[in-house]
């Protein structure tokens, strides 16, 4: 007894099928850009977030960064589009004047 499946892909004619074509895959592979997302959580000397935030913002390759009240005193998204470029990201933020504390979450 045939299924759903098989009374829907034989009733679908041949001509359709002939003229529709899909892409190879290493070509849509080779179009797409890896990207890497993260978030991290960061501590300020007290009186520094602002600081903080407006250098942040300046750094290639964030996408948002907030100035919040908690345990962290920013929170910030960034992409990255390789491993080295989550860790440049990274250290330009740990070099800042201001930033004690710093955790880092890689989105998966």
């Amino acid at each position: 007894m045939a299924n759903y499946y098989d009374a829907f892909v034989f009733s679908i004619p041949l001509a359709f099928i002939a003229n529709f074509t899909l892409p190879f895959p290493s070509k849509i592979v080779a179009e797409t850009k890896m990207v890497i997302p993260f978030y991290m959580l960061l501590r300020t000397r007290i009186g520094q977030s602002t600081t903080v935030v407006h250098q942040i913002q300046k750094i290639a390759g964030v996408k948002f960064v907030h100035s919040v009240m908690g345990h962290y005193d920013i929170i910030l998204y960034a992409e990255g589009t390789d491993i080295e470029d989550v860790r440049r990201i990274r250290e330009a933020i740990h070099q800042m004047n201001g930033v004690t504390i710093t955790e880092t979450a890689i989105h998966t």
